[in-house]
């Protein structure tokens, strides 16, 4: 028996002595690396790594998890700011907002819960029968991970998309000013994401509105996106990148802005007397022939020029001001459209003139009204007068089929194909004034030499008068016109589309000498003591020059005859003069030749320059005009 009891002692201590020398690596470890929300491991970003940036922890980390996982929102938007002392605007990693430098927030992470790995405990209670087990909603899919979504916004009205898939982006929006506060719209609707633009909550359908100081390369506003799992920081550039080089000298001292329209761009812009840009849009580019032709000719007269000229799609044609009768501002611009530009030729932009309210912002588009027959016709984009809101003055080049050509000028025998002017006046959608070139055989004898092929033998499509610019005389309340192709300023009577008078061209009724007289202008204005006053590119010369007449309508005489040029200058086509006061003007030069400035603005009493504005080579302004 005690055999048996010590076999038995000596069989248990052995088990003792088995079990202690078992291998404890055989018990499951916790598995290493970052846990992510679901409780799957992952690799830890790389420091400084563009998916996480790492700013300064301005609070305890495990802290900072507790509040990401409760849900609280304000800790994934913090940030560390760091400014240098007397700069503020120095571009560094993570970009820059109104001076400062912002790094974005790392990704928060939250530690997964007892769940997700402790296994549950036996139930004690017994079994339901499958028949009568309770019915289980079904778990919801995977959520969308916040990479794969796009932000929708929209920025003073104009829609912005931006994609959440990289960090650190950096996008352009097509509108900023500094004038007003820029309104932001958020119109992404999805529960899962918070939104912070310019550190400012967005909701869905609510005005977010950020005040612009400055729009410069180096100033940005910062937009946060999380999900409650990953984060992203974007940047809004306040200047488009797409705006060329301005490169401004001296600063000018009337008052006033300038206004910029280009013809390859489809851009516009309005500067401060020291050239700093006020507002701007860039619309959609769009690839156009006409942009195309007219760029390639400036390429032609300028051979000596290294850089080609640069066509990015069809301008956004006559930018301006417009201060209504009762005290309102208005600003418009001709938004080209390739669907309604039936004419191949160069000089000609067709689509729908964009009215904006006094805070830049869309209010009403404006085409011709349907004509004599109920067609209706785009607008063009030479020039465009708004008296009253509802109440305007535009153009429309049309191609017609005409029988009218006087003989001696050798018609096409069965008719001819000739581009008219169309001018109209309508007020409340009524028309007031349908005026057709056409209508008037007596110009067709006017059209120079190499626009005037009647019989239609080189073209389909001659351009025998083109119209560029108008008007409405203050003192009998009729429109003075330039026609370029026929070097004449008419006067039409805007009652009855008579013409009243014919200044410069073979048909000029005012005596001028043939050194005087224009040749190929592109715009016309009056001042308002009563002088006209012409940008005269003088194609004939190659020099081109601004006249300045005082015109005696009883006596058909110019009472007064100046002309005034920049020494080496020459435009070929586009360009402008106004007039600010005395003899000082701001010219726009249009598609110039050679080197030099795009907008000058000069004291020819004292022949000094007070401000000049140069752009890369290539860029092709329409006009550069100057409003108060």
């Amino acid at each position: 028996m005690m055999k048996k009891t010590i076999a038995i002692i000596s069989a248990i201590l052995l088990c003792f002595v088995f079990l202690a020398g078992c291998d404890s690596n055989v018990i499951p470890q916790r598995p290493s690396g970052i846990i992510n929300v679901e409780g799957q491991p992952s690799e830890a970003p790389a420091q400084g790594s563009s998916m996480a940036p790492q700013p300064e922890q301005t609070t305890d980390q495990p802290a900072a998890e507790e509040s990401a996982a409760a849900g609280d929102s304000s800790s994934l938007f913090e940030e560390t700011t760091q400014g240098s002392a007397g700069n503020t605007s120095t571009e560094v990693s993570g970009g820059i907002t109104n001076g400062t430098t912002t790094s974005p927030s790392p990704s928060p992470t939250a530690p997964p819960s007892p769940s997700a790995t402790a296994s549950p405990a036996p139930s004690t209670e017994p079994s339901t029968p499958p028949s009568e087990a309770p019915t289980q909603e079904p778990s919801p899919g995977p959520s969308i991970p916040l990479t794969q979504k796009i932000l929708h916004l929209t920025v003073n009205g104009h829609s912005l998309d931006l994609p959440l898939e990289k960090n650190n982006a950096v996008f352009d929006v097509s509108t900023l000013n500094t004038e007003y506060a820029a309104v932001f719209q958020l119109k992404t609707d999805d529960s899962d994401l918070s939104v912070m633009l310019d550190s400012k909550k967005a909701q869905p359908g609510q005005d977010v509105e950020i005040k612009i100081n400055r729009i410069a390369y180096n100033e940005y506003i910062p937009v946060t996106v999380t999900d409650g799992r990953d984060i992203r920081t974007l940047f809004l550039r306040t200047l488009n990148s797409n705006i060329p080089t301005l490169t401004p000298a001296g600063k000018s001292e009337s008052d006033g802005h300038y206004y910029l329209s280009f013809v390859n761009r489809p851009l516009v812009l309005k500067l401060d007397a020291a050239g700093e840009i006020v507002y701007y849009y860039y619309g959609p580019e769009q690839d156009i022939p006409v942009a195309q032709d007219i760029a390639a000719t400036a390429e032609s007269a300028n051979e000596d020029q290294e850089d080609e000229a640069l066509v990015t799609g069809p301008g956004l044609w006559d930018f301006k001001k417009h201060t209504l009768p009762d005290g309102a501002v208005r600003y418009s611009y001709l938004e080209q459209n390739l669907n309604y530009n039936q004419l191949v030729m160069e000089g000609y932009a067709a689509g729908e003139r964009v009215i904006l309210d006094e805070k830049y912002q869309e209010v009403d588009r404006v085409q011709m009204a349907a004509d004599k027959d109920g067609k209706v016709y785009p607008a063009e984009g030479h020039d465009f007068i708004m008296l009253e809101d509802g109440h305007y003055l535009l153009s429309n080049y049309e191609l017609q089929l005409v029988d009218n050509i006087p003989v001696d000028l050798s018609p096409h025998p069965q008719g001819s194909k000739v581009v008219a002017t169309h001018l109209q006046e309508v007020k409340d959608n009524e028309v007031l004034l349908d005026w057709y070139s056409t209508d008037h055989p007596e110009l067709y004898s006017l059209s120079e030499d190499g626009y005037n092929d009647y019989a239609n033998e080189t073209t389909q499509q001659p351009d025998y008068i083109h119209f560029n610019s108008m008007i409405v005389d203050p003192a009998d309340d009729n429109l003075i016109c330039s026609f370029r192709n026929m070097s004449t300023i008419a006067k039409i009577d805007r009652e009855s589309g008579d013409i009243l008078w014919l200044l410069s061209g073979d048909g000029d009724q005012f005596g001028l000498m043939a050194e005087q007289k224009t040749s190929n202008q592109h715009y016309v204005r009056l001042t308002e003591d009563g002088y006209l006053t012409i940008f005269d590119n003088h194609n004939s010369t190659e020099s081109t020059r601004i006249l300045k007449l005082k015109l005696d309508e009883e006596e058909m005489t110019v009472a007064e005859y100046e002309e005034f040029e920049v020494p080496g200058r020459f435009s070929m086509f586009c360009g402008n003069a106004d007039s600010l006061g005395g003899n000082t003007f701001c010219i726009g030069w249009g598609i110039f030749e050679g080197d030099g400035a795009t907008l000058t603005e000069i004291d020819f009493d004292s022949n000094q320059k007070l401000f000049e504005l140069t752009l890369p080579a290539g860029e092709l302004t329409y006009r550069c005009a100057k409003y108060e």
